[in-house]
């Protein structure tokens, strides 16, 4: 959901504006996203700790005391949605990480 919404919105801004401020706050943005794709098989995990900067695979609920695990299992949208924003980051910034 990030991506589709918070770094889809900043790009189409751009896109829309030329603004550099959407273009940087973007590079930022995705830089803390970009770390989903280290996974073993390089398929984006699908919750990422964006202050950690790492991917998650444990959720604690403070409410009920029990853990779930989550980040194994990717769906084709979610893996697939995340194509055109970072293609077009790469596009517009010339760095092949996104």
């Amino acid at each position: 959901e990030s991506t589709i919404r918070v770094l889809g919105g900043l790009l189409g801004a751009y896109a829309l504006t030329g603004d550099d401020v959407y273009k940087h706050t973007s590079v930022m943005f995705a830089d803390r996203l970009v770390h989903c794709f280290n996974t073993p098989t390089g398929i984006p995990s699908s919750v990422v700790n964006l202050k950690e900067m790492e991917n998650k695979t444990m959720l604690h609920n403070p409410f009920n005391g029990q853990s779930y695990r989550f980040g194994d299992a990717t769906t084709v949208a979610e893996a697939g949605s995340l194509q055109l924003e970072f293609a077009f980051l790469s596009h517009i910034t010339g760095d092949p990480r996104y």
